[in-house]
């Protein structure tokens, strides 16, 4: 425990916080100014069937645009502050909450979506750490004023993205194991993959026919399986080190590509989770 929590809190780059909360913001708002939260408001309740955060706390009939449109409003300009940093510990901490709603909400009509959910961790992760000290509105006020605690020590900066790391690992972990204890090889070594591949092609319209061309392969598209299982599996090796990282966060990205071209399935959520891995920030703010 001694040596994680050494790990974890080990000194890290002001900057590099500073510019993953700039761009991981900056690409919450583009995704979520393309989503109209507000016309749930336009489904019929007969469909509204609870999961359990709005089980007890929200009545469906508070699901109209004239309540819904003004917080999803309230949640854009909050991404917004929160990418330039402008009051960035309110921003954070509204736009995490506002995004848990608007993430959950989609989740009550029958169907549960599992790409999305690490977006609203990485905003509550950004809330708990002072990430507005470093490239930010804030910062540059306080400068102006000559106030020096707005400073970020290295003891303070790094933490935060190493807890992005450890969730988005932790996500893909669980995506393998849960394949390993509740279907076995089988998921990977049976005619799964290839029923898969050949469903999302005529379901989801994917942009090329390589799935029609890997299903047709029936003695590779098991491996295929297994290679992702594998992939999924090996995602706690990326918090070793560059070299790890490289290999693993590269090898998943890659997977989540190949199934976009393969099944037309965009894990769009996750492209914004990949920039938190990349080695940006080295030139020195003044």
């Amino acid at each position: 425990m001694k040596l994680i929590t050494k790990w974890l809190f080990a000194p890290g780059a002001p900057c590099r916080l500073g510019w993953a909360r700039l761009i991981f913001f900056t690409a919450l708002f583009v995704m979520q100014i393309r989503i109209d939260g507000a016309a749930w408001a336009d489904v019929p309740t007969v469909f509204w069937r609870p999961i359990q955060l709005f089980t007890r706390h929200f009545d469906p009939a508070w699901l109209s645009r004239a309540w819904l449109e003004p917080l999803r409003i309230a949640m854009l300009a909050a991404l917004i502050c929160a990418a330039i940093g402008f009051r960035t510990k309110l921003a954070t901490g509204v736009g995490a909450v506002l995004l848990l709603f608007f993430a959950g909400l989609p989740q009550n009509f029958g169907k549960v979506n599992h790409d999305d959910a690490i977006l609203t961790f990485v905003a509550f992760a950004f809330f708990a750490s002072h990430c507005g000290r470093v490239l930010s509105v804030d910062a540059w006020l306080a400068r102006r004023r000559g106030d020096v605690s707005m400073q970020l020590s290295p003891e303070e900066a790094g933490w935060p993205l190493r807890l992005i790391h450890i969730l988005w690992a932790l996500v893909f972990f669980a995506a393998g194991f849960a394949k390993l204890t509740r279907s076995g090889l089988e998921w990977a070594f049976s005619d799964n993959m290839r029923t898969m591949l050949l469903q999302h092609h005529f379901h989801h319209l994917p942009p090329t026919s390589l799935g029609l061309l890997l299903a047709d392969a029936r003695s590779l598209a098991p491996w295929v399986g297994a290679a992702s299982i594998f992939l999924e599996l090996s995602a706690p090796l990326a918090l070793l080190g560059r070299s790890w990282s490289l290999v693993i966060v590269g090898g998943l990205f890659s997977m989540q590509l190949a199934i976009f071209l393969t099944m037309g399935v965009l894990f769009e959520p996750f492209f914004a989770i990949y920039l938190m891995w990349l080695p940006y920030g080295r030139a020195k703010l003044t």
